[in-house]
């Protein structure tokens, strides 16, 4: 035979779940900002590569060899 009040022990189990429930609510923003962060910081990182490649494709390495007179500065500096 138990020894347990069985609504003390209906009481500790809602008690326990609200407070698992409170916890895994106040993560999900948190989770939230550090993705959009992230998923920030890949795109940016993609872009400067966009970019790199872009330039290259506008000044091709072949043509270093051309003066200034033929050919315009390249003033862009080298992200990648």
């Amino acid at each position: 035979m138990s020894t347990v009040d069985p609504a003390a022990e209906r009481r500790r189990r809602e008690l326990a779940r609200s407070r698992s429930r409170s916890r895994s609510r106040s993560r999900g923003p948190v989770l939230g900002v550090g993705t959009a962060l992230g998923l920030l910081v890949f795109g940016g990182a993609w872009g400067l590569f966009g970019v790199g490649i872009a330039d290259m494709a506008a000044y091709p390495v072949g043509t270093g060899y051309l003066t200034e007179d033929t050919e315009p500065v390249n003033d862009l500096p080298g992200f990648f």
